[in-house]
């Protein structure tokens, strides 16, 4: 598959290789085929919403997933088990982690697609320049 994609662009001295590639993911996602794009970023951000943790767990990040899970479901309990006055005390720091949590989970899913890409443009020099 490498190959033929790194003939085509040889080929095609680069005039429509995007559209090209636009393609072939659409073709390689249609057959479950694993893609470049992975983990989705928009995926880690939105698990990250529903369950803090699962995206940054998503995206690779499991060390910083587990962290973000057990630390805000701590503070929820102690500001549930406190009264008002200290749940309100709690909310700030609430906010604080889960909102860095979700932005945590989109920037590790990024960093993990541009590793990937990386990866895939540097076999893809390597056959070209065989």
């Amino acid at each position: 598959m490498l190959e033929f994609i790194t003939n085509q662009v040889i080929e095609r001295k680069g005039d429509n290789v995007y559209v090209y590639t636009r393609e072939m993911i659409r073709w390689h996602k249609e057959q479950n085929h694993r893609i470049l794009f992975r983990p989705d970023k928009t995926l880690a951000t939105i698990l990250s919403i529903v369950l803090p943790g699962t995206g940054q767990i998503y995206s690779g990040d499991f060390k910083s997933g587990m962290n973000s899970i057990l630390l805000l479901g701590g503070l929820y309990f102690i500001g549930s088990t406190l009264s008002v006055t200290g749940f309100i005390i709690v909310i700030p720091f609430l906010y604080r982690y889960y909102v860095g949590g979700i932005l945590n989970a989109r920037q590790a899913a990024e960093a993990k697609q541009k590793e990937k890409q990386h990866i895939f443009y540097l076999k893809m020099m390597e056959v070209i320049l065989e």
